[in-house]
Protein backbone atom coordinates (compact mmCIF):
# COMPACT_ATOMS: atom_id res chain seq x y z
CA UNK A 1 0.00 0.00 0.00
CA UNK A 2 1.09 3.54 -0.76
CA UNK A 3 1.32 6.14 2.00
CA UNK A 4 1.64 9.88 1.36
CA UNK A 5 3.24 12.48 3.61
CA UNK A 6 2.84 16.25 3.27
CA UNK A 7 4.47 18.61 5.75
CA UNK A 8 1.78 21.22 6.25
CA UNK A 9 -1.88 22.00 5.60
CA UNK A 10 -0.70 25.08 3.65
CA UNK A 11 0.71 22.73 0.99
CA UNK A 12 -2.59 21.18 -0.04
CA UNK A 13 -5.93 22.59 -1.21
CA UNK A 14 -8.26 20.31 0.70
CA UNK A 15 -11.47 21.60 -0.85
CA UNK A 16 -10.23 20.73 -4.35
CA UNK A 17 -9.10 17.29 -3.25
CA UNK A 18 -12.51 16.58 -1.71
CA UNK A 19 -14.19 17.40 -5.02
CA UNK A 20 -12.34 14.54 -6.73
CA UNK A 21 -11.64 11.98 -3.99
CA UNK A 22 -13.79 10.85 -1.10
CA UNK A 23 -11.85 11.05 2.12
CA UNK A 24 -12.08 10.65 5.87
CA UNK A 25 -10.18 12.83 8.32
CA UNK A 26 -8.85 11.15 11.48
CA UNK A 27 -6.18 11.79 14.11
CA UNK A 28 -3.61 9.21 15.25
CA UNK A 29 -0.93 9.90 17.87
CA UNK A 30 -1.37 13.64 17.38
CA UNK A 31 -1.07 13.49 13.57
CA UNK A 32 -3.89 14.24 11.13
CA UNK A 33 -4.53 11.62 8.47
CA UNK A 34 -6.70 11.88 5.39
CA UNK A 35 -7.87 8.43 4.33
CA UNK A 36 -8.36 8.69 0.57
CA UNK A 37 -10.96 6.30 -0.84
CA UNK A 38 -9.24 4.94 -3.96
CA UNK A 39 -10.84 1.91 -5.69
CA UNK A 40 -12.43 0.84 -2.39
CA UNK A 41 -9.09 1.06 -0.58
CA UNK A 42 -8.22 3.69 2.01
CA UNK A 43 -4.87 5.30 1.15
CA UNK A 44 -3.40 7.23 4.12
CA UNK A 45 -2.18 10.77 3.60
CA UNK A 46 -0.53 12.24 6.69
CA UNK A 47 0.04 15.91 7.50
CA UNK A 48 3.32 15.47 9.38
CA UNK A 49 4.04 18.98 10.56
CA UNK A 50 7.23 20.83 9.69
CA UNK A 51 10.69 19.60 10.63
CA UNK A 52 12.70 16.40 10.87
CA UNK A 53 11.31 15.19 14.20
CA UNK A 54 7.70 15.63 13.10
CA UNK A 55 8.45 13.94 9.78
CA UNK A 56 10.13 10.92 11.37
CA UNK A 57 7.41 10.48 14.01
CA UNK A 58 4.63 10.80 11.42
CA UNK A 59 6.33 8.20 9.22
CA UNK A 60 6.63 5.77 12.12
CA UNK A 61 2.97 6.35 13.01
CA UNK A 62 1.90 5.65 9.44
CA UNK A 63 3.97 2.46 9.23
CA UNK A 64 2.70 1.20 12.58
CA UNK A 65 -0.97 1.74 11.68
CA UNK A 66 -1.14 0.79 8.00
CA UNK A 67 0.31 -1.93 5.80
CA UNK A 68 2.59 0.43 3.93
CA UNK A 69 5.04 -0.78 1.28
CA UNK A 70 6.09 2.62 -0.09
CA UNK A 71 5.87 6.25 1.00
CA UNK A 72 5.60 9.29 -1.27
CA UNK A 73 6.57 12.71 0.08
CA UNK A 74 5.24 15.69 -1.86
CA UNK A 75 5.43 19.37 -1.04
CA UNK A 76 7.54 22.51 -1.34
CA UNK A 77 11.25 23.21 -1.32
CA UNK A 78 13.69 26.04 -1.67
CA UNK A 79 16.59 25.98 -4.15
CA UNK A 80 20.14 27.26 -4.14
CA UNK A 81 20.40 28.45 -7.74
CA UNK A 82 18.78 31.68 -8.94
CA UNK A 83 18.27 30.32 -12.48
CA UNK A 84 15.78 27.71 -11.23
CA UNK A 85 12.32 29.21 -11.54
CA UNK A 86 9.57 29.14 -8.95
CA UNK A 87 7.08 26.26 -9.36
CA UNK A 88 9.69 24.09 -11.11
CA UNK A 89 9.26 20.42 -10.08
CA UNK A 90 12.24 18.71 -8.45
CA UNK A 91 12.19 14.91 -8.42
CA UNK A 92 14.50 13.48 -5.78
CA UNK A 93 17.20 11.12 -7.02
CA UNK A 94 18.73 11.08 -3.55
CA UNK A 95 18.12 12.58 -0.11
CA UNK A 96 20.48 13.59 2.69
CA UNK A 97 20.78 15.94 5.66
CA UNK A 98 22.47 19.34 5.52
CA UNK A 99 22.77 20.32 9.20
CA UNK A 100 24.31 17.26 10.88
CA UNK A 101 27.93 17.40 12.02
CA UNK A 102 29.54 14.53 13.93
CA UNK A 103 32.86 14.73 12.13
CA UNK A 104 34.68 14.91 15.49
CA UNK A 105 33.74 11.26 15.93
CA UNK A 106 34.97 10.18 12.52
CA UNK A 107 31.70 10.34 10.61
CA UNK A 108 31.11 12.07 7.29
CA UNK A 109 29.50 15.49 7.27
CA UNK A 110 25.72 15.11 7.54
CA UNK A 111 25.96 11.45 8.55
CA UNK A 112 24.00 10.15 11.53
CA UNK A 113 26.18 7.57 13.38
CA UNK A 114 25.94 4.12 11.80
CA UNK A 115 23.42 5.36 9.21
CA UNK A 116 23.86 6.07 5.52
CA UNK A 117 24.77 9.66 4.73
CA UNK A 118 22.69 9.52 1.53
CA UNK A 119 19.69 7.46 0.44
CA UNK A 120 19.13 6.83 -3.27
CA UNK A 121 15.68 6.75 -4.87
CA UNK A 122 14.78 3.84 -7.15
CA UNK A 123 14.64 4.80 -10.83
CA UNK A 124 11.17 3.31 -11.32
CA UNK A 125 9.70 5.95 -8.99
CA UNK A 126 11.55 8.78 -10.73
CA UNK A 127 10.06 7.62 -14.05
CA UNK A 128 6.60 7.31 -12.51
CA UNK A 129 6.64 10.85 -11.16
CA UNK A 130 7.98 12.22 -14.45
CA UNK A 131 5.14 10.60 -16.37
CA UNK A 132 2.50 12.19 -14.14
CA UNK A 133 3.72 15.78 -14.20
CA UNK A 134 1.60 18.37 -15.96
CA UNK A 135 2.90 18.95 -19.48
CA UNK A 136 2.60 22.69 -18.80
CA UNK A 137 5.09 22.54 -15.93
CA UNK A 138 8.73 23.50 -16.25
CA UNK A 139 10.97 20.61 -17.24
CA UNK A 140 11.61 18.75 -13.96
CA UNK A 141 15.00 18.74 -12.31
CA UNK A 142 16.10 15.32 -11.12
CA UNK A 143 18.50 15.99 -8.27
CA UNK A 144 19.33 15.85 -4.60
CA UNK A 145 16.98 16.95 -1.84
CA UNK A 146 18.66 17.99 1.41
CA UNK A 147 16.83 18.27 4.73
CA UNK A 148 17.47 20.12 7.97
CA UNK A 149 15.85 22.07 10.76
CA UNK A 150 17.35 25.40 9.70
CA UNK A 151 15.61 27.82 7.37
CA UNK A 152 18.34 28.50 4.84
CA UNK A 153 18.90 32.02 3.51
CA UNK A 154 21.66 33.79 1.61
CA UNK A 155 23.07 34.85 5.01
CA UNK A 156 23.67 31.34 6.38
CA UNK A 157 24.04 29.14 3.27
CA UNK A 158 27.85 29.08 3.53
CA UNK A 159 27.58 27.03 6.73
CA UNK A 160 26.16 24.07 4.79
CA UNK A 161 28.70 22.58 2.39
CA UNK A 162 26.33 20.26 0.52
CA UNK A 163 23.98 23.15 -0.25
CA UNK A 164 26.72 25.50 -1.36
CA UNK A 165 28.47 23.14 -3.76
CA UNK A 166 25.73 21.61 -5.91
CA UNK A 167 22.20 22.17 -7.20
CA UNK A 168 19.77 20.94 -4.59
CA UNK A 169 16.24 21.26 -3.32
CA UNK A 170 16.11 22.26 0.33
CA UNK A 171 13.39 21.12 2.73
CA UNK A 172 12.91 20.09 6.36
CA UNK A 173 11.48 16.57 6.07
CA UNK A 174 12.56 14.30 3.18
CA UNK A 175 15.66 12.63 4.60
CA UNK A 176 14.02 12.01 7.98
CA UNK A 177 11.13 10.23 6.26
CA UNK A 178 13.52 8.26 4.06
CA UNK A 179 15.62 7.19 7.04
CA UNK A 180 12.60 5.71 8.86
CA UNK A 181 11.46 4.05 5.63
CA UNK A 182 14.87 2.43 5.17
CA UNK A 183 14.83 1.01 8.70
CA UNK A 184 11.49 -0.60 7.89
CA UNK A 185 12.37 -1.85 4.37
CA UNK A 186 9.89 0.54 2.79
CA UNK A 187 10.52 2.35 -0.50
CA UNK A 188 10.66 6.14 -0.45
CA UNK A 189 10.27 8.68 -3.25
CA UNK A 190 9.67 12.41 -3.36
CA UNK A 191 8.48 15.32 -5.51
CA UNK A 192 8.90 18.94 -4.50
CA UNK A 193 7.85 22.16 -6.23
CA UNK A 194 10.15 25.17 -5.90
CA UNK A 195 8.63 27.84 -3.69
CA UNK A 196 11.62 30.18 -3.26
CA UNK A 197 15.32 30.71 -3.88
CA UNK A 198 17.58 31.09 -0.86
CA UNK A 199 19.67 33.61 -2.84
CA UNK A 200 16.81 36.04 -3.43
CA UNK A 201 16.62 39.09 -1.14
CA UNK A 202 12.81 38.85 -1.25
CA UNK A 203 12.78 35.15 -0.36
CA UNK A 204 10.00 35.34 2.25
CA UNK A 205 7.79 37.54 0.07
CA UNK A 206 8.18 35.22 -2.90
CA UNK A 207 7.42 32.17 -0.75
CA UNK A 208 4.19 33.69 0.56
CA UNK A 209 3.10 34.72 -2.93
CA UNK A 210 3.81 31.21 -4.21
CA UNK A 211 1.64 29.33 -1.73
CA UNK A 212 -1.71 29.61 -3.50
CA UNK A 213 -0.38 28.31 -6.82
CA UNK A 214 1.72 25.67 -5.04
CA UNK A 215 -1.27 24.23 -3.21
CA UNK A 216 -3.07 23.85 -6.50
CA UNK A 217 -0.09 22.14 -8.18
CA UNK A 218 0.37 19.64 -5.34
CA UNK A 219 -3.33 18.85 -5.15
CA UNK A 220 -3.62 18.41 -8.91
CA UNK A 221 -0.67 16.04 -8.91
CA UNK A 222 -2.28 13.91 -6.21
CA UNK A 223 -5.48 13.75 -8.22
CA UNK A 224 -3.51 12.62 -11.30
CA UNK A 225 -1.68 10.05 -9.20
CA UNK A 226 -4.95 8.25 -8.52
CA UNK A 227 -6.80 8.90 -11.79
Amino acid sequence: MLGIIIADWDEIKLSNLKQKIKLQKIKINGFWFLLLNIHNKKIPLCISGIGKTNAAAATATMINNYKITKIFNIGLCGVNKSMIKNFCPIIAKSVEYFDVNLTNFGYKKNQIPREKSRILIKKKYIKKISSLLDINDEKPIIGSIVSGDTFVTRKNVNFFFNIKNKVVGIDMESMAIAQICQKNNIDFFSLKFVSDSILNEKQNLIYNKSLKKMRKKITNFLIRLFS
